[in-house]
């Protein structure tokens, strides 16, 4: 998930630089989180089972 975790670390930088309003931060944080989710459920779905 080191790609997801880049994104986290650039939003809070674009917000903490006023170049994201809080209210943009939250929205987008919230569907990267939402994502996240997604693609964890999708990697367990995927991953061969032992």
């Amino acid at each position: 998930m080191g790609s997801s975790s880049e994104l986290a670390y650039q939003l809070i930088l674009a917000k903490d630089l006023q170049y994201l309003s809080e209210e943009a931060f939250f929205t987008l944080n919230s569907e990267l989180v939402e994502i996240r989710k997604m693609i964890n459920a999708y990697i367990q779905k995927v991953k061969p089972s032992s």
